[in-house]
Formats: C-alpha cells, sequence, structure tokens
C-alpha cells in the first residue's frame, strides 16, 4: 500500500474522495465519527531520542524541552535535539517567553544550567561538583536574568552564581516563637529585577536576601500553629510577595512589611498563583466539609469570583492567558475555563469515567489541548469558544504544541514523540446536524450549534450549501 490512515476506533463503512480534489478523502466508521484526509501531504515522522516513557513535555523559548526519567532534551524547531543532561529539575514559566531556563542533574551526571532562546543554540553552565542532585525533592529556582539560581534540598537552601560559585546559605536563622522543629523550606521566589529573593519555611519565617548573599529583612507569616506557610509566589510588577497561610493570603513588600491580606474561603491556602501581568491572583484553599474553594482576585485585593464549578486539587498550576483573556485550571476530570475576571466558559472534558493526562495551551494562547486516558485528545478554541477537533492519540502520555502552533505533539510510554499537523477541516458543525436525535448540552456548546434535532428542512439546507454539498453529497452518503 501507498499509505495505511490510522484513526478510526470502528468499522471503516464509506470512503469518499472529493470531486474536485483528489487528495482529499473523507471516511466515516458505525461509531458515527468522520474523517478529513490529506493524501497530498507525507506523513509526519515520529521523533527519536528517547529510550523510556515521556514523562514532559513542553515548548519554551523557541525550543521543545522532552524529558523521561533520567534523561532531557531540546528540540530545535528546524529539527534536530541537543542532549540536556539527566533528570529535568527546573524549566523557567510562561509557555511564550522569548528566554528559558532548564536546570538539569541527578546523582550520576553533573548539574547544568542550559539558556534557551529562539535562533540561537542552547547555552551551558556547568555547575559546580558541590551543586548535586540526589533526591527528587530537590529543587531549583533560577533568578529572572539566568544569573543566580537557589537549590532547594528539604530543609535548606544555598544561594549560586550561574558561574558555579556559592554565594551564601540563604535559610536563615529562626526567630522567636516559631517551632524550629519544623524546619522544611516550601519555596523560593526572586524580585523580577533578580536582586533581591526571599526564601519561606514552613513554620512561617520568612528571609529576604540581596544576591550577594546578604540578609535584608525577616517575617513571619503567620502565629497560630507549627506549619504556617504552605505556598510563596512573587508579583512580576515588583510590589508585593504572597505568602499562603490558613485562611487567608498575606501580601508583604520587599522590605518585610505587611501592605495587604486576601481573605480567602476554606482552610489552608495551599495554592498562590500570579497572572504573567500581575493582574490577577488565583488562591486555592482546602475544604474539610467539601470541594476545595478557588477563587480569583484582582492585584488591588477584590475577590472576582468564587470558582466553585472548577474542579481542580488544592497544588494546582493555572495557566494564564498572556493575552488576559483566560484562566484555565486542570482537574482530575478535565479543563475548567474561566474569563479574566472568573467568568465560567466551558469545561474541556471526556465521557464518564476518564480522566485527564495531560495539557497544553498553543502559542499564543488560541487552542487549548486536553489528554485524557482514553487516548484522545480534545482541542478547544478560544476564538470560537467551543470544541472543534479531536485526535487519537493512543498510549500518549503527555503533550506539548510546537513551536509554531501549526502541530500537536505527543509523548508516548515507549519514548517517541509523535507530530500530529492541525491544519484539517473542521467537520464537527456539519457532523452534528447529521445526528437524528436530541443532542446533549456539551455536544451543542462542542459543535456550536443551537438547533438539537435534525429535520428534513435543515438537512435540505446545509446540502444546498456549496461548501457542505461538495463534502456530504448523495455519493459520499452512501
Amino acid at each position: 500500500p501507498i499509505a495505511i490512515l490510522h484513526g478510526h476506533r470502528d468499522t471503516v463503512g464509506v470512503v469518499a474522495f472529493h470531486p474536485d480534489d483528489s487528495t482529499l478523502l473523507v471516511s466515516t466508521d458505525y461509531e458515527g465519527e468522520v474523517r478529513l484526509w490529506r493524501l497530498g501531504s507525507p506523513p509526519v515522522q515520529p521523533i527519536h531520542g528517547h529510550s523510556a516513557e515521556i514523562r514532559f513535555l513542553t515548548t519554551r523559548g523557541g525550543w521543545t524541552v522532552s524529558a523521561d526519567a533520567e534523561t532531557t532534551r531540546a528540540w530545535s524547531p528546524e529539527g534536530g535535539s541537543v542532549a540536556l543532561g539527566g533528570t529535568l529539575r527546573y524549566l523557567s514559566t510562561g509557555p511564550n517567553d522569548r528566554r528559558a531556563f532548564v536546570a538539569v542533574g541527578d546523582d550520576a551526571q553533573p548539574a547544568r544550567l542550559w539558556t534557551l532562546e529562539p535562533g540561537s543554540p542552547p547555552r551551558c553552565s556547568q555547575l559546580p561538583p558541590d551543586l548535586r542532585f540526589s533526591s527528587y525533592v530537590e529543587r531549583v529556582i533560577v533568578a529572572p536574568d539566568g544569573e543566580h539560581l537557589v537549590h532547594l534540598d528539604d530543609n535548606q537552601a544555598t544561594l549560586w552564581s550561574a558561574s558555579g560559585t556559592l554565594v551564601a546559605h540563604v535559610r536563615g536563622e529562626d526567630p522567636p516563637y516559631v517551632d524550629a522543629d519544623v524546619r522544611r523550606v516550601i519555596g523560593a521566589v526572586f524580585h523580577p529585577d533578580a536582586g533581591h529573593l526571599a526564601v519561606a519555611a514552613q513554620n512561617g519565617t520568612v528571609w529576604i536576601w540581596n544576591v550577594n548573599g546578604e540578609l535584608s529583612a525577616t517575617f513571619l507569616t503567620d502565629q497560630i500553629s507549627p506549619d504556617r506557610t504552605f505556598d510563596i509566589a512573587s508579583d512580576p510588577q515588583g510590589e508585593f510577595i504572597a505568602t499562603a497561610v490558613r485562611e487567608k493570603v498575606g501580601l508583604w513588600d520587599w522590605q518585610g512589611n505587611r501592605i495587604g491580606e486576601l481573605n480567602t474561603a476554606g482552610y489552608k491556602v495551599f495554592r498562590v498563583a500570579i497572572s504573567h501581568d500581575g493582574e490577577r491572583i488565583l488562591t486555592v484553599a482546602d475544604n474539610p466539609s467539601g470541594p476545595n474553594r478557588p477563587e480569583l482576585w484582582a492585584r488591588d485585593g477584590r475577590r472576582l469570583a468564587s470558582l466553585d464549578r472548577a474542579q481542580c486539587a488544592t497544588h494546582v498550576v493555572p495557566t494564564f492567558d498572556e493575552q488576559g483573556r483566560y484562566i484555565v485550571l486542570p482537574g482530575a476530570l478535565g479543563l475548567s475555563i474561566m474569563d479574566w475576571d472568573g467568568v465560567y466558559l466551558a469545561r474541556l472534558g471526556g465521557p464518564a469515567r476518564t480522566l485527564l493526562r495531560d495539557s497544553a495551551c498553543s502559542p499564543g494562547g488560541e487552542l487549548i489541548a486536553a489528554l485524557f486516558d482514553d487516548g484522545i485528545c480534545r482541542i478547544w478554541s478560544v476564538t470560537e469558544r467551543r470544541r472543534t477537533k479531536s485526535l487519537q492519540l493512543g498510549d500518549a502520555q503527555t503533550i506539548a504544541f510546537s513551536g509554531d502552533g501549526q502541530m500537536l505533539l505527543a509523548g508516548s510510554q515507549t519514548g517517541l514523540i509523535s507530530c500530529h499537523p492541525l491544519e484539517t477541516d473542521d467537520l464537527f458543525r456539519a457532523g452534528a446536524h447529521r445526528i437524528s436525535r436530541v443532542l446533549e448540552r456539551d455536544e451543542l456548546e462542542r459543535f456550536g450549534i443551537d438547533s438539537p434535532r435534525l429535520d428534513v428542512e435543515m438537512l435540505q439546507r446545509y446540502r444546498a450549501e456549496p461548501s457542505l454539498a461538495a463534502l456530504f453529497s448523495d455519493e459520499t452518503q452512501g
């Protein structure tokens, strides 16, 4: 055979060529799925480079970064890859950043810090032998300018220069009246100008340092119980540090003074996250008597919305659209999509009893993709506000969009990365009107229609439209 077209999950019953374009083929199966094939396009070959299950896949700084349990690679948009080293430890946030930092290392390979930028080869900084990663609890946080990083290991925190010099131990002395036995460091953040950093301990202590290793200020986030602090975040505008404690989020300036607080619903606030422009703050607290309590806030402290319809974990990692249009919260059953003020837009989910494996947003944020454990990736259009595509990805475990947004990449259990072009005609709207039953609410939203039932008049009208008549003529319907 010249080609084998994979994708249908049931017996194919109808196959027909476009009457004016011999490279365009439409097929349907007995489940009612309609697929459009462009035969003139050569199949996109999978990407080889890993020999074990791909656990992480994303596109940052113009490069696609993939990682299995022991190896991390960066893939160029023009083809080919660079082996970055061992276990992935850190990747700077923001899918459309012009620059990204990647830290790798484990007990078998030296630690390295890589800088990724569009159109340039990756640049490597070899970190000193003393900075080794021997356990999965160890983390690093890289400064915005890439000149310094903080290494966190349970109850220790050290500040290093990118050239490999140990600057200082930045878990300072505990102040009086805190539980000194609760020493775990829960996080660290840099000021946007990269001149200062804040290190937070679980017992409520926060130390503010400059990058020369000099202590600037110390403050306590709470004074109620031994485990006082659960998360920390830095305002991208440089005005405040946010600390998550019980029933509130404290806002502090970089001199250690409290300048405000967010009085949250729920009990322990396990997540505080701030949008790239600093205009939106997301908090998520647990709720001993019911579902978790995610809330959305403006930077001036106003509560914009209680996101009660979003079913998410307490440690959720949200996606903030860089154009300020929407916020995505992943949960076990799918994605909850809200507008910038917290108004619920849609849920991108699968059939009953399917669970979310991974999600991704395209460069520019026009498409949102969700991969489920039934092997199907469902794609939602921000512009059309509906689901427009579904891709059968088999055993894929993680997904990402290519740097140009033209393909969806899928990492498999075998280590292959498959590439799936997204420039295909949208048949959802036409296919919906061939169903002879009342559509469910989710189907109406997905197909973007407001007429739930097919009748003779509607069928005749859609057949009469030139754009649809060629594809759905009497011959193609069998």
